[in-house]
This record gives structure tokens, C-alpha cells and sequence, in this order.
């Protein structure tokens, strides 16, 4: 299993006072933004496609007496865009930044880039660049094709929407097939493609595929009643090049054609939170907008996205039974190997593209497109390794001949409570309470990013040549957790279980162990609050922190931001993080919402309020290295006229830290290398 980790390359479409430009905020390791012009004609664009579209047509017609001409043309067409569209991402500036990029993967043969073209739906003038066929981009020298290329998934993202916060699946994965073939269309090859797919799932051991009569209604019905994840859809669709107006053939009850618009279509897909990716094998369910006067969310793909789709597949141009068929074979052969969907994408137009099709079939790689709301694409996870602990085990001893003992670490600020006395049951042992008063600010003498982060760093800088398990015990507040995790970063390959305090008794939490819910962990509400470009996140998992927040931000002199977002969960107390696995879930799910907030708020600090258990607290610090400038702050317990105030901690990356080149080790500092 071929598990490669990718860097995020945002392309952005934009315009600005001397017409439509290219635009990079920043490369993946947060260095220079960048901004080029197109580089070429944008009016020619509905042109080329048009030339694209009509090759298709000509070349899988049944009576056509000029295939191999058209051949050739769609050829040449594609490799012309593709080159087009590859110098638009490797000269000027923006080349610089991408090619820069491209040589920190360099030799790296399990780190990938995944090239996201991002758009503004709203703005028309926009059409032509984001309807371009991006999957064709063609590095003649190097590369090839990148749209064939797993190291280099594309996909498509659309600005204004906001990112979804989970796609990953850990229990069964739930399939409906929806064939469409009303009696006044024509026939499509559908019980073959139903059969690769069914067998392309079975090495999945959780897996359920059921089928769907193809009235749209009874979809919604299946979908609410099954817990379906992937709708399928097999049949027909079109596109209005005129009116830019797309639509998916479902049927009546009398077995008559239902053109279903794309905007109405996604509103009967409105509101169904188990639903993850819809797949739309069918002609022209991916095909944008081309003119500035046309409405994107006319179109089918950017209409489910803005319905809360997290994933769309769709093709942009027309396609045919056998490229759809070998399309979806491989497409879920992929899935099942964990693949993220824009990468089985990838893998699945390098089998249409196969020498083993037609010629006819071969050319229509490029059809398969990827629109996504969320971060790594990842719909399935790979099987944990086996361990030997259970959920949540209790802290009951040491090693066997066979597993050293782990190696148990205690951080303490303050000593009271569970504090007291944790030097002796640890092995190795920091205490930072002689720095701090009352165990929860710091004295005037040490400052957070002073002595509390140095004593901090050279305690676990001896710690990451450990091989065995290490397991944290904090009686520390909140920011120690926070930094002992950005420390020790989640690629540092170190084996780490937390010690958590519940009404049972001192609990392990690790990574792997227990049960996780099923899809969005978070409830995440978004609240103006001002003017200031700035984000403040109020995390409520154990206590509700909004209102406490909201009056801070709004009438203490705290920092200066526009919005907060409130990220809780259903259960707000002591026991809403139920295992390690679950504190990992809802630690990965914030940052993917938090590494997709606007572009202001991202070149602006995140302010971090919460009230948290330790294991979850670490896991977010571990990877918190994604979300830029961060600022924590503290809750004064026991202070008199403590409601509604907070007292900022620590800064996040600490000065010194490694920004550009990201972490050389398992520690995120120079004193690590």
C-alpha cells in the first residue's frame, strides 16, 4: 500500500485592474505570494473546448467516415492546451514558487503535490479560465500528462464556499448504483459498470453496495434510510452551451426522461449529512460555465459542491461506455486501497489512457474531474495496525520480554491535585510550577515564549530518539499540552499515548485505540464580531467557552478580529472525547476546517480559546505546524471576576522555529537538528 503524504499548491484564478491573472497567496511552505497574467488569450478558451467537444462527438460517433482525423485533432488540441496551461504554472513568478516547490519533492518518491484550481463562482469573468480542461496541464520535458500522474492529483475548488470538515469513513463504507435508462434515450452499457465496481469493492471487507430505482425521490430515500456514502449515477446528462445550463437524466414513474437541472438537482441532495461523494458517469456533469453572463451554480458539479457535497466526480465533456466503464473500474480499485479521490482519479485516467483500449477510448482521459470542499480527499482509512492495548486501557504496567516498557513522562505546572507527587510515579520528569503562580500564569520573571518554551523544547529534545512508547502525563494547563504536541510533530514517527483523567479513573489514550463517531465530529457555527481581518476559534469540548469568549473579544482590549468561529460538539463535558482515536479524529478534522479559512485570516493569526482534555489539547498541537501565525490563551481559574476574561500565552511558531523549510526531525526547532 502506496501511501504517499501531498503538499496543498493553490492556484488561484483571479483578475485584477490589467484583466485575468494567475495567483499563488503563498508556495506550501508559507513563502512569498505570487501573481502572473494569463500568459495567453482567455477569449480563446471557449474556442478550444468547443474544438475539444466537437472532436469527442465526431470521433465517437457510429457513423463517422473521419475518426482517425478527428483523432488527431483532439490530439493536438489537448497537448496545445496542456502546454498552455503548464507555462502558466511554471514561468514568471508563480513558476518560481511552483518550481521551488517541485524541488523540496525532489527525489522524494512518497511526497506528492496536489495542484488545487481555485475560482470564484460569483464572478463571471472568470468562466473561461475555470471551465479550461486543467487536467490536461503538459510538462513536455519532465512530467507528462500531470493529470495522469498520482504524484500530482488536480482538482477543483471553489472560493466563497468554505471548506467541509470530514470525508474519512472508519466504519462500513455504503454504495447506491443509480442506472438511468428512461425508454425515449438511448441505452448505456450499465450492468458492466455496475459489475466492476461491485468487484473492484471486494477487497473491502465493510462494504455495501445497493441499487436505486432512478426517480430522484426514491434516491433521497435510500440515501436518508442507508447511511449512503457515494451515490453513483450511470446514464445521461447535457449541457447548454448558449445558457450554460447543465442537467442529469433521471426518469418519471412512467419510465419517461426527468431532466433534472443541476441547481434543482442538488437541492433534492440538500441535507444529507451521511453523503460524501457523488460520482456522475454520465456525458457533461463536470463541464463549467464558459461565458462571463452565464450562472455556475447552473452547472451540475459546483451546484452539489454548494449543496454540501464534500466530493463530486463528474466528466466535463461527453464520454463513452467503454472509457466510463474502465473509468470506474479502476476508480473504486483505487478507493479500496485507500487512495484519496482526486488520486484514484488520477489513477483512473491513466487507465483510460491505457494502450489496452481503443484508440477512441484512450483520448478521453481527460474527462474525469475532481470539485472538492475538503483538504486531503481521503474517503476511506487504511486498516490501524494491530495493537495490543484496548480502548482506553488503564494504567496498569510495564513491558513484556517482547515490548520494552514505555517510558513514562510527567510535565507539571502546577502541583496540587493529581500533581501532587507525579515525580515518583514517572520515569522522566519536568516541573515548570516554580515558573508559574497558582500553576496557571506565569511569574513576572518567565514570559510563555521565554523560559516556559526553552525549559520545555530541552526537556523533549531528549526524547526523540526513543523507540519506545512514550506516555504523557501532564497536571499542566492546556498550553503545555498545546506546545508539548507542536514540539513533537505527528511525522516525528515517535509512539505517544496520553494520559487522561475521567470520572473512572487516570485512562490511556493512544492514537489508535477505541471507537470514533462516523462522519463531522464538530459543530462549527461562525459569528461576526468586528472589523479585524483575524479568526478566534472558541473550542467547547468540555466546557461551553462562546460566551466567555465573545465577551472578551468584544470588551476587554483583546485582539482585534472579525470573526469567530465555535467549534463543539454534541456532548459538551468530561466525557465528549471517548478514546484516543476519537481525539485524533476531531483534532484532524479542525485543522482541515482551520487550514482552509479565507486568505485574509490565514496571512493573519489564529487566536485559540478551549476548553479541552490533554489528549486532544496534544493531537492539535501536533498538528498545528499547517495553521500559520497562532496565538493560545488562557482561562484565569479561581481568579475573582474571571468571566469573560483570557490572558494570551503562547505564540506559535516560537521564535527560532523553522518556518520555510518545515521540521528536520521530530522537533520543530534548530535545537532539534
Amino acid at each position: 500500500m502506496d501511501q504517499m503524504e501531498y503538499l496543498d499548491f493553490f492556484v488561484h484564478l483571479d483578475r485584477d485592474e490589467n484583466g485575468l491573472v494567475v495567483r499563488v497567496d503563498a508556495d506550501p511552505y508559507g513563502r512569498g505570494a505570487a501573481k502572473n497574467p494569463l500568459g495567453f488569450d482567455p477569449a480563446t478558451l471557449p474556442c478550444r473546448l468547443k474544438a475539444i467537444e466537437q472532436c469527442l462527438l465526431c470521433m465517437l460517433h457510429p457513423s463517422a467516415t473521419d475518426r482517425d482525423k478527428s483523432r488527431c485533432s483532439l490530439e493536438e488540441h489537448v497537448r496545445s492546451l496542456g502546454a498552455d496551461l503548464f507555462r502558466v504554472l511554471s514561468e514568471g513568478d508563480v513558476g518560481k514558487a511552483f518550481l521551488r516547490t517541485l524541488g523540496q519533492l525532489d527525489g522524494d518518491v512518497h511526497r506528492g503535490l496536489r495542484i488545487r484550481i481555485a475560482s470564484d463562482p460569483s464572478d463571471g469573468h472568470l468562466h473561461p479560465m475555470a471551465a479550461a480542461a486543467w487536467e490536461v496541464i503538459h510538462d513536455a520535458k519532465h512530467e507528462g500528462f500531470l493529470g495522469q500522474r498520482r504524484r500530482f492529483p488536480i482538482s477543483r475548488y471553489f472560493t466563497g464556499l468554505g471548506a467541509i470538515q470530514e470525508l474519512r469513513l472508519d466504519g462500513a463504507l455504503r454504495v447506491l448504483l443509480v442506472e438511468s435508462q428512461p425508454k425515449d434515450v438511448p441505452p448505456v452499457q450499465a450492468a458492466e459498470e455496475k459489475a466492476a465496481i461491485r468487484h473492484a469493492l471486494e477487497p473491502i471487507k465493510r462494504v455495501e453496495v445497493v441499487e436505486s430505482p432512478p426517480h430522484l425521490l426514491r434516491v433521497r430515500d435510500l440515501i436518508l434510510a442507508r447511511g449512503i456514502h457515494v451515490l453513483h449515477f450511470i446514464g445521461h446528462g447535457g449541457f447548454n452551451a448558449q445558457t450554460g445550463n447543465g442537467w442529469v437524466t433521471f426518469a418519471n414513474e412512467d419510465d419517461s426522461r426527468a431532466r433534472w437541472p443541476g441547481d434543482l438537482l442538488a437541492d433534492r441532495l440538500k441535507d444529507l449529512p451521511t453523503l460524501r461523494l457523488v460520482v456522475l458517469s454520465n456525458c457533461y456533469g463536470g463541464t463549467l460555465p464558459r461565458a462571463a453572463n452565464q450562472v455556475a451554480f447552473l452547472t451540475v458539479a459546483p451546484a452539489l459542491l454548494r449543496a454540501k457535497i464534500p466530493a463530486v466526480v463528474a466528466m466535463q465533456f461527453p464520454i463513452s461506455d467503454d472509457a466510463a466503464i474502465a473509468f470506474s473500474r479502476r476508480f473504486y480499485e483505487r478507493l479500496a486501497a485507500f487512495d484519496p479521490i482526486d488520486v484514484a482519479t488520477s489513477e483512473a485516467r491513466m487507465a483510460i489512457a491505457d494502450l489496452g483500449q481503443s484508440p477512441e477510448t484512450r483520448l478521453q482521459w481527460p474527462l474525469p474531474a475532481v470539485f472538492m470542499r475538503v483538504g486531503d480527499g481521503c474517503l476511506l482509512s487504511p486498516p490501524a495496525p494491530t495493537s495490543s492495548k484496548p480502548s482506553g486501557t488503564r494504567l496498569d504496567g510495564g513491558g513484556t520480554p517482547d515490548k520494552p516498557a514505555k517510558l513514562r513522562i510527567g510535565i507539571r505546572t502546577f502541583a496540587t491535585g493529581f500533581g501532587n507527587g507525579m515525580e515518583e510515579r514517572v520515569d522522566r520528569f519536568l516541573g515548570l510550577e516554580d515558573l508559574f503562580v497558582g500553576g496557571r500564569q506565569p511569574k513576572e520573571t518567565a514570559t510563555w515564549n521565554g523560559e516556559v518554551l526553552s525549559r520545555l523544547e530541552d526537556f523533549l529534545s531528549k526524547l526523540y530518539t526513543e523507540r519506545r512508547e512514550l506516555e504523557f502525563d501532564f497536571a499542566a494547563i492546556w498550553s503545555v499540552a498545546f506546545a508539548t504536541g507542536w514540539f513533537l510533530e505527528a511525522k516525528s514517527g515517535l509512539d505517544i499515548s496520553i494520559v487522561q483523567r475521567t470520572y473512572d479513573g487516570p485512562t490511556i489514550y493512544h492514537r489508535q485505540d477505541g471507537e470514533c463517531p462516523e462522519g463531522d465530529l464538530w459543530h462549527m457555527d461562525y459569528h461576526e464580531i468586528g472589523t479585524g481581518t483575524d479568526l478566534a476559534i472558541a473550542i467547547s469540548l468540555t466546557q461551553d467557552t462562546l460566551k466567555d469568549v465573545d465577551w472578551y473579544l468584544r470588551y476587554k482590549e483583546g485582539p482585534q478580529v472579525g470573526r469567530v468561529l465555535h467549534a463543539s460538539v454534541t456532548d459538551i463535558g468530561q466525557g465528549s472525547v471517548k478514546s484516543g482515536l476519537h481525539a485524533l479524529r476531531l483534532a484532524q478534522q479542525l485543522a482541515r476546517a482551520l487550514s482552509m479559512r479565507s486568505v485574509p485570516e490565514r496571512r493573519g493569526t489564529l487566536h485559540l480559546f478551549g476548553a479541552a482534555p490533554n489528549a486532544f489539547t496534544f493531537f492539535l498541537g501536533q498538528l498545528a505546524g499547517a495553521l500559520g501565525s497562532t496565538m493560545l490563551y488562557e482561562y484565569p481559574f479561581r481568579e475573582k471576576d474571571s468571566f469573560g476574561d483570557y490572558r494570551p500565552s503562547i505564540s506559535f511558531p516560537p521564535a527560532g522555529a523553522i518556518g520555510d523549510s518545515g521540521s528536520q526531525g521530530p522537533m520543530r526547532t534548530k535545537a532539534a537538528q
